[in-house]
């Protein structure tokens, strides 16, 4: 028993020690994509300039503040691709797509969009979920992001909902009128808590790691004595 969890510790320690980056470069876009995979999470698409980040005299600060401003928000959110206008060229179409729609409205020089500028699509990029433009950001802050997300999710919670109210496996007895607003929102719910509990669920692993280790200790000291 107390090699069993041991055992446990150190192999969800190891789980623990894993850190997912702030963002990914344009080349690492199937690492990207198998992250986005994993956690249930859509890909951010930001265009920009990566090098801000590392410049030790950026040439627009605001564009920084905003580059910032995005990968806080995003965390745990999304997951980030970031790219410079160099590389739209090689965008996947749909994204490409989202990207020169002209939410800054007309720009000199020909340009289409301002960065930091974020498309956000399905982690397999079959379907584009929102923008965020540098303009609603500036108007709006990380709100302009949030509310996409918000879209999105509200998105999958009415999907989600559909499907089980239409799957006899999950109908125990009919529905009053007036109930299946009801209805709805209870699995409403309980979808919150499920994305609530994925949210978090490397803090409430974190939890059992720590329980678990002090169960051991606790019965090494009982053995002890």
């Amino acid at each position: 028993m107390l090699r069993c969890l041991f055992f446990l510790a150190i192999l969800f320690g190891g789980t623990l020690a894993h850190a997912f980056p702030a963002y990914y470069d344009f080349n690492q876009q199937a690492e990207a994509k198998k992250e986005a995979a994993d956690r249930n999470l859509p890909l951010a698409w930001m265009g920009g300039r990566p090098a801000d980040l590392t410049d030790a005299t950026p040439p627009s600060v605001s564009n920084l503040e905003f580059e910032k401003m995005v990968i806080a928000t995003l965390k745990d959110r999304a997951v980030i691709i970031f790219f410079d206008g160099l590389s739209q060229t090689m965008l996947p179409t749909l994204v490409n797509t989202e990207l020169h729609v002209k939410d800054d409205g007309e720009l000199p020089d020909g340009h289409t969009w301002r960065g930091p500028k974020v498309i956000f699509t399905n982690a397999a990029v079959t379907e584009a979920i929102g923008r965020a433009s540098r303009s609603q950001m500036e108007q709006s802050g990380e709100g302009a992001l949030i509310s996409v997300l918000q879209i999105m999710r509200n998105k999958e919670r009415s999907a989600q909902a559909k499907a089980a109210a239409s799957d006899p496996a999950t109908t125990v007895a009919p529905v009053k009128a007036g109930k299946e607003s009801e209805v709805v929102g209870g699995i409403s719910n309980a979808v919150d808590f499920i994305d609530l509990v994925a949210q978090y669920r490397m803090a409430i692993l974190a939890v059992g790691v720590v329980a678990a280790g002090a169960f051991a200790g606790f019965v090494w000291w009982v053995k002890k004595k």
